[in-house]
């Protein structure tokens, strides 16, 4: 997990919303009491925060009483139970004018009323009924042989009401929500299905109709944001470096290009306490680099690959943890995590192995070049994870933890259509890189992909790209440059809304 300083937090939250760890449950409930009044005194007002609070205030109020007989033999893991339970059962009244307008209650607080209007929000299942999480600390089990309420009996009173609450109405509106979140939540209630499949046979002067509704974000509130292009512009992109990673980002977005390369706004960093797909490939990627370092130069001797093979465990365990220092890899994610790094790269050295002999040439290499387009000299530059030679080859390796797409050109070799195909980012790559190196020298650029452990190596196809690598890379770069360098086309946002789905400058343009 990440750790923060105290400082770090107290510069934020200021040092008054602190209490010193607790060793007994009766000093934990009191620290988290003055804690929350102290948080809930900071706020707005009006804040619906603040209305939470005090009603768990008061809720833990009514159990301060019993907690003079219980602490003596209550642990800390015990009321921390005791606390999540008491806030799971909190809820905020909303208040209206009993004579008329909107009156906005709970489904209980309907008994024995009836209303010309219905509107039911939130008719989701686990959420209308609430499902069979009980309230209260004693299990299923023993409510039940002991003759207590059940959430049997709660959904069977809560279907009462309901039923009872449409049948004088004379218009009930039911809202659901049909999106998927974490924790599958979208289907509508078993009280919809019954109306759908009973009501209308048993109520037949009943209509009954569905619509399906969704919020759309206008466009005026988020008007395309578009930055126009002028010499000086023009002049500070001639002195960039260009990398396969910049001109993706290009092709993607421009504007997204513009504020990433141009304005050189750095990306927000954020707490990681377990490694996403980035980390994860980073990872994988400097294990790699670890076991290969000793071979570069020479072909690898098979005895010294069989040993570092049998230490990859341990090269694993450094490599974690100079990436996350502190983090437990015996439990959790890490645990698991660490178990397929050491499976995939385990995996792909045994198929690398079969390959010998060959030579390791270089290791996460940064190379640049200049390439002349339109009269115009771009220099291009590349960071290579491997470079070996078989056979007077040049064999340029980037490795891929994720999902690689086909390597073939786009449907009549056009250029200009790289943009929208769906292999682009890893086809760009490998182009650039054959322009990193010499004309007259003969590289074979590729991938290797962990997720195909029978067949991780993807090549370009040569023959499927008229004339050859070479010049199939500088016409695709001629294209690109052309429009970037043109000042009649200004940057502005994709218009694909899925390329703005992780991006880290959506609060910029509004996406």
């Amino acid at each position: 997990m990440p750790f923060i300083t105290f400082s770090e937090i107290s510069t934020v939250l200021g040092d008054e919303l602190f209490f010193d760890e607790p060793h007994h449950a009766r000093s934990l409930f009191t620290a988290l009491f003055e804690l929350l009044k102290e948080t809930a005194r900071k706020l707005d007002p009006l804040a619906l925060e603040r209305e939470f609070l005090f009603s768990f205030l008061e809720s833990m109020k009514s159990f301060q009483s019993l907690l003079e007989e219980l602490a003596p033999g209550m642990g800390l893991k015990e009321m921390s139970r005791v606390l999540q339970e008491i806030a799971s059962l909190v809820s905020v009244p909303f208040s209206g004018e009993p004579l008329g307008g909107l009156q906005v209650m709970g489904m209980l607080e309907t008994r024995g009323l009836s209303f010309e209007h219905v509107f039911i929000l939130g008719v989701n299942e686990k959420q209308f009924p609430t499902g069979k999480s009980e309230q209260g600390l004693i299990p299923y089990e023993f409510r039940k042989n002991a003759g207590l309420t059940t959430y049997e009996s709660r959904d069977a009173i809560f279907a009462y009401y309901f039923y009872r609450l449409l049948m004088r109405a004379g218009t009930a509106v039911l809202y659901y929500n049909t999106e998927m979140d974490q924790m599958g939540k979208g289907e509508r209630s078993r009280f919809i299905e019954q109306l759908l499949h009973e009501w209308a046979e048993i109520n037949q002067k009943s209509e009954i109709s569905e619509t399906l509704l969704s919020l759309g974000a206008s466009q005026e509130l988020f008007p395309p944001r578009v930055v126009e292009k002028d010499r000086e512009m023009t002049d500070k992109l001639g002195k960039m470096i260009f990398s396969a990673s910049s001109l993706n980002d290009y092709l993607s977005c421009p504007l997204k290009f513009y504020l990433k390369y141009v304005e050189k706004l750095k990306e927000p960093k954020m707490l990681i306490a377990d490694p996403d797909a980035s980390l994860f490939g980073t990872i994988v990627h400097q294990i790699m680099e670890n076991f290969f370092r000793p071979f570069v130069g020479r072909v690898p001797d098979r005895k010294e690959w069989d040993m570092l093979e049998n230490g990859l465990p341990n090269i694993i365990d450094i490599v974690y943890a100079s990436q996350m220092p502190g983090a437990d890899l015996q439990k959790g994610k890490n645990y698991i995590n660490r178990r397929i790094m050491l499976h995939l790269t385990k995996t792909l050295l045994e198929i690398e192995k079969k390959r010998l002999p060959f030579i390791v040439r270089g290791l996460e290499e940064r190379r640049e070049c200049d390439v002349f387009i339109d009269e115009r000299t771009i220099r291009l530059g590349g960071l290579i994870d491997r470079i070996d030679e078989c056979e007077g080859v040049l064999q340029i390796w980037d490795y891929k933890t994720g999902h690689v797409a086909s390597l073939k050109p786009p449907r009549g070799g056009d250029p200009s259509l790289i943009r929208t195909y769906q292999g682009r980012k890893e086809m760009v790559q490998l182009l650039i890189y054959t322009l990193l190196y010499p004309a007259e020298e003969e590289v074979a650029p590729g991938l290797i992909c962990f997720q195909s452990p029978r067949e991780p190596y993807s090549r370009l196809d040569k023959k499927a790209f008229d004339p050859s690598l070479r010049e199939y890379a500088l016409r695709m770069l001629d294209v690109i440059f052309n429009e970037l360098f043109d000042r009649e086309q200004p940057f502005i946002q994709t218009e694909e809304a899925k390329n703005c789905e992780y991006c880290p400058y959506r609060n910029i343009c509004g996406r």
